[in-house]
């Protein structure tokens, strides 16, 4: 599968490689996605299309994107080899939030977020508006968070820019200014 996190791998290696984003749409436009992959995986161990069965487990199917480190895990049949689905962290907490509210598991719910350790707390990235996109590029690279949070020159939090905003600069075809801010790149998503 390509991913959003191999986009941003392409669109940092050709900036990186040129010094510039003046043609990055000229050789994004013209590469294969097989040509994408190559690139995408320079320097990296592949450890090939990780999938699962349809009759494994709801919780083989969570372990494998925990253990993975992956955001989406297809769902392939064994006979055919065609993807039936794809599963999801999201779709997973969806099906099966409505047992957990049903369980005896309320005080387990009733401690706070910061309590549980769940989440960052100390050293937390943060960009500003005037921030560009290759500063959100190059975090999103080099680190395994999906979103950074946008700060006022106050310190407090006025957005989010997520990985998966990167698609809406490539929608709107804007990846041969890498050196757009922040706040460009907001508005972009705002004028879907």
């Amino acid at each position: 599968m390509l991913t959003i996190t191999d986009f941003i791998t392409i669109l940092n290696y050709h900036f990186n490689k040129s010094g510039d984003s003046v043609n990055i749409a000229n050789i994004i436009e013209n590469k294969t996605i097989e040509e994408w992959k190559q690139i995408s995986e320079q320097g990296k161990t592949s450890k090939g299309l990780i999938s699962i069965d349809p009759n494994e487990t709801m919780f083989t199917a969570a372990k494998s994107l925990l253990e993975n480190k992956i955001h989406r895990l297809p769902v392939v049949d064994p006979r055919t080899g065609n993807t039936l689905y794809i599963i999801t962290h999201k779709r997973i907490l969806n099906f099966i939030y409505p047992y957990l509210i049903e369980s005896n598991l309320d005080p387990f719910f009733d401690d706070s977020i910061q309590e549980l350790g769940i989440g960052t707390y100390e050293e937390v990235k943060q960009l500003k508006y005037d921030s560009t996109l290759m500063d959100a590029l190059n975090f999103f690279a080099n680190t395994r968070v999906s979103a950074i949070p946008i700060v006022d020159n106050d310190e407090k939090v006025v957005d989010i820019y997520a990985r998966f905003d990167v698609i809406t600069v490539a929608s709107k075809g804007k990846y041969n200014d890498l050196n757009m801010s922040i706040r460009d790149c907001l508005l972009l998503r705002s004028s879907n």
